[in-house]
C-alpha cells in the first residue's frame, strides 16, 4: 500500500513539473532586450586601409525555421528589416570610436500578437543576401557567414507557478561560425556584430627622381598612370589625385588613364583606390612606354629609366609607392673636340721628344 502511495506521489509531481516547465532546455530569462516583442541585431561597416567608402545597400533574409530541431512541422517566421543603406563615406576604421552601425529589427509580433502558439525552441537561419559577382561593388567585402538564431518560447506563469495560457519569449541565442555572439557592434574587431561589411582601399604614391653628373633636375618627364578593372565587379567611386594643394578626380570606368609631368623631387598621390583595381605606372617617350633599363633622350642628354618598387600591380589594403628614377652619366658623344684636346696633344708631343732624346743619349754612351 505504501509503495502504491509513493508511486502515485511521484507521478503527480512529474505531471506538475511537466505543466510548469516547457518540454525543452530553455535558458532562464537573462538580459533579454525585447521591446514590444521586437529584437534588434546590428550591422557594422568598417574601413580597411585609407579611403572613402561608396554608398551601398545591403539586404537580408530569414529562412524557414525548425521547432525543437524538427523539420516536419511548419512554424511561423518573424519579420525582419529587409535592407540597410549606407551613404558614401559611412564606413569607419575598425579602431575608430565612432561606429557605422545600422539596426536590423526582428519582429515576433508583427500583427500585435506573438506569432507562436506553443512552447518550444524555434531555430532560424539569418543571412545577408550577397549579390552576384557583376553587382558587387569593388573593394566592398560582403558578409557571407549566416547566423543561427534560437528563440525559446515558454509559458507565462501566475503567482502559483501555473500557466496562464499566454506565451512569452524567454531567451534569444545567436550563433555565428560556431561561436555565441551578442549581435551588437562592439570592440575594435566587431566580433559580436551580427553582420560586418568592409571597404578596403588605399593610395598609390608616384615620385620622380633624377640622378647622375649630367642630369638636369629642372626637366619635366611625362608619365601615364592607368587603372584597369578586371574584377568583373562595379567600380563605383572616383579616385582622387593630389599634387600639393591641387586635386583632380579620375572617373570610374574600365580603363582610367591619368597623364602627368613630374620634375625631380615632385610626387603625387592617387587616393581611394579600391582593393582589386589594377594599376600601371609608365614613363613615356612620346607615345612609347619605358620599361626598366630603357633609354630616353632629353635635350641631348641620355637617361636610363628605372623603377623602384613595382610599376604595376593590384591594390590591396596597404599603401603603395613607385619611384621612377632617371640617371644620366656623361653626355652623348656629338663629335665635338673637347677644349683641352690641343693641350693634351702638345703634352704628348713633348713627352715623345723627351723619350727620343733619352734613348739617343744612351746609345751614344754605349
Amino acid at each position: 500500500m505504501k509503495l502504491k502511495k509513493l508511486f502515485a506521489g511521484v507521478v503527480a509531481a512529474a505531471m506538475m513539473l511537466t505543466m510548469a516547465v516547457p518540454a525543452f532546455a530553455a535558458p532562464k530569462e537573462n538580459n533579454l532586450e525585447l521591446d514590444d516583442n521586437k529584437y534588434i541585431i546590428q550591422k557594422g561597416y568598417a574601413l580597411v586601409g585609407e579611403g572613402t567608402s561608396p554608398a551601398g545597400t545591403f539586404n537580408f533574409e530569414i529562412g524557414d525555421g525548425k521547432k525543437n530541431n524538427s523539420s516536419t512541422e511548419t512554424i511561423p517566421t518573424p519579420t525582419m528589416t529587409p535592407s540597410v543603406t549606407y551613404v558614401a563615406g559611412d564606413a569607419t576604421a575598425k579602431s575608430s570610436d565612432e561606429r557605422s552601425v545600422k539596426d536590423i529589427t526582428i519582429d515576433f509580433a508583427p500583427g500585435g500578437n506573438l506569432i507562436y502558439t506553443s512552447v518550444g525552441k524555434y531555430t532560424y537561419t539569418i543571412k545577408e543576401t550577397v549579390p552576384k559577382e557583376s553587382e558587387k561593388i569593388l573593394g566592398v567585402g560582403y558578409d557571407e557567414d549566416p547566423i543561427t538564431m534560437a528563440v525559446y518560447v515558454v509559458n507565462v506563469l501566475n503567482e502559483k507557478g501555473e500557466p496562464t495560457g499566454e506565451l512569452k519569449i524567454s531567451e534569444i541565442s545567436l550563433t555565428k561560425k560556431g561561436h555565441k555572439i551578442t549581435g551588437k557592434v562592439d570592440g575594435d574587431t566587431n566580433e559580436n556584430a551580427a553582420f560586418l561589411n568592409t571597404y578596403t582601399a588605399n593610395k598609390l604614391n608616384v615620385k620622380k627622381t633624377v640622378n647622375g653628373d649630367a642630369a638636369d633636375k629642372n626637366v619635366p618627364f611625362n608619365f601615364n598612370v592607368s587603372f584597369t578593372n578586371e574584377s568583373g565587379k562595379v567600380w563605383s567611386n572616383a579616385i582622387v589625385v593630389k599634387k600639393g594643394d591641387e586635386t583632380q578626380t579620375i572617373t570610374p570606368n574600365s580603363n582610367g588613364v591619368y597623364s602627368i609631368s613630374l620634375k625631380h623631387g615632385e610626387s603625387l598621390d592617387f587616393t581611394n583606390i579600391p582593393a582589386g583595381l589594377k594599376y600601371n605606372v609608365d614613363e613615356m617617350n612620346a607615345n612609347s612606354a619605358m620599361d626598366d633599363g630603357d633609354k630616353i633622350t632629353v635635350n641631348e642628354t641620355e637617361y636610363t629609366v628605372s623603377y623602384d618598387n613595382v610599376k604595376a600591380g593590384q591594390m590591396e589594403s596597404g599603401a603603395l609607392a613607385t619611384v621612377v628614377k632617371n640617371t644620366a652619366k656623361g653626355f652623348i658623344d656629338t663629335g665635338v673636340i673637347l677644349d683641352n684636346a690641343p693641350y693634351m696633344l702638345m703634352l704628348a708631343v713633348v713627352a715623345g721628344g723627351a723619350m727620343t732624346l733619352v734613348i739617343k743619349k744612351r746609345r751614344e754612351e754605349e
